[in-house]
């Protein structure tokens, strides 16, 4: 069988939105990567995907498309935004704190995402709650009287929704 996954984020900021808003807010951002055992399996891409993704392959694994897509993620953020990033399988590891990315050694984060391997089983509920109150606490730092306090904060999660 083939699966497909679509995500999309809308917002007040979008289009022309964007520009009357003077921007978008300031953003922290904590990614939960699944590399669990079933994360290595592959699937099979349609050709605009395999075409999307510049490869000459028709099938990859969901842990290569993973990574693919979470460098070209943080190709995007910007100087104002903090990132955070953590894996889990049976376990929960971070490979980068949430910090500032305009402090963090992006060269290292992107060599930390291409050396990650599947395995392991999946507990996804104690990541997201991990992962949640790493947010909290990012938030209680922030001064309630600075316009750091509105930046926009979300947790993504990428996993193939399987056990490993």
């Amino acid at each position: 069988g083939e699966y497909w996954v679509s995500l999309n984020f809308n917002s007040k900021y979008d289009g022309k939105g964007l520009d009357s808003c003077g921007g978008r807010p300031n953003l922290n951002l904590i990614v939960l990567l699944d590399i669990s055992g079933s994360m290595g399996c592959n699937f099979q891409a349609s050709l605009a995907t395999t075409n999307a993704l510049n490869s000459g392959s028709s099938s990859q694994s969901k842990m290569q498309v993973a990574k693919e897509s979470l460098l070209n993620l943080i190709n995007m953020l910007e100087d104002g935004d903090s990132f955070g990033l953590m894996v889990f399988n049976g376990e929960f590891h971070v490979v980068q704190d949430l910090e500032n990315w305009i402090d963090i050694d992006k060269v290292l984060l992107e060599k930390s995402i291409s050396r990650l391997r599947s395995g392991g089983g999946t507990n996804i509920s104690n990541a997201l709650a991990l992962g949640s109150e790493i947010m909290k606490k990012q938030e209680e730092r922030l001064p309630k009287d600075t316009k750091e306090f509105a930046n926009s904060s979300r947790i993504l999660i990428i996993t193939d929704m399987e056990a490993g």
